[in-house]
């Protein structure tokens, strides 16, 4: 209503009085360029400091972003490992994985390997003992398909899969039972009758009943990136603004 009768009053102004008009406008225009003048110097003047602060807002925000995210990242640990005792305790017993000799230290692509720690995984936390790869003198897992894949794909996954050397240990055993029948599910009873330190396995088994228990920590396990999510959220805005950009010039025209 007020910009209604602002523009009634100007239109009777300019056909009643068009100097006035004029004159008025003249006045206008400078007082917008002094504003615009003087906006201009207080920018030059100020923005240093403001910049500054922002600066220093910005790194506060990113510091305490990366320290709850660090603190989220442990707490996600502690769940994954806590139904397993505590790694590196003497009185901890092991179930570990060992890649057969013909393999020729090949590690297997990235499905492989996240078969392998799941099937572990699921193992250890039935037997009571803590999931594991082995390394012996055979393999050693030098040639991965990329050497930091896992740690840039699944961080967490990277962050609880421990590899030992238990070649010179006495205590350990190694059971042969998934050698014979990797398909066939067994009974994970069958591993608790070794008392051995270190019980090694075979090659995973390939039946996925060893899975069904184990539903919520593997998507904790095999969760991307945040990275790899940030770079999937980008695209797909990228994706559907083209989209929709299309679609609204067809619309249009």
């Amino acid at each position: 209503m007020l910009i209604c009768l602002i523009i009634i009053f100007w239109r009777r102004i300019s056909e009643n009085f068009p100097r006035t008009a004029t004159l008025i406008k003249m006045i206008l225009k400078r007082l917008i360029y002094r504003i615009i003048i003087i906006l201009v110097i207080v920018i030059f003047i100020f923005l240093p400091a403001i910049k500054f602060h922002l600066c220093e807002k910005t790194d506060d925000i990113i510091g305490k972003e990366n320290q709850n995210s660090t603190i989220i990242f442990e707490k996600k640990i502690k769940y994954l490992l806590r139904s397993f005792p505590p790694p590196f305790k003497n009185t901890t017993k092991y179930l570990l994985m060992q890649i057969p000799q013909h393999w020729n230290g090949d590690c297997g692509g990235l499905a492989n390997q996240m078969w392998r720690y799941a099937v572990i995984y699921s193992l250890a936390k039935s037997t009571g003992r803590f999931p594991g790869i082995s390394y012996a003198s055979t393999w050693t897992c030098d040639k991965l398909n990329s050497p930091r894949e896992i740690e840039r794909t699944f961080p967490l996954y990277h962050a609880v899969q421990y590899y030992f050397q238990v070649e010179s240990n006495d205590d350990f055993i190694y059971d042969r039972t998934f050698e014979e029948h990797c398909c066939k599910y067994y009974d994970e009873e069958i591993l608790e009758k070794y008392t051995a330190k270190y019980l090694i396995i075979s090659p995973p088994p390939q039946s996925p009943k060893y899975l069904l228990n184990i539903n919520n920590e593997l998507r904790e396990l095999f969760r991307f990136s945040d990275n790899i999510r940030m770079n999937v959220d980008n695209f797909i805005y990228r994706l559907f603004r083209f989209v929709l950009i299309h679609l609204a010039s067809f619309c249009l025209f």
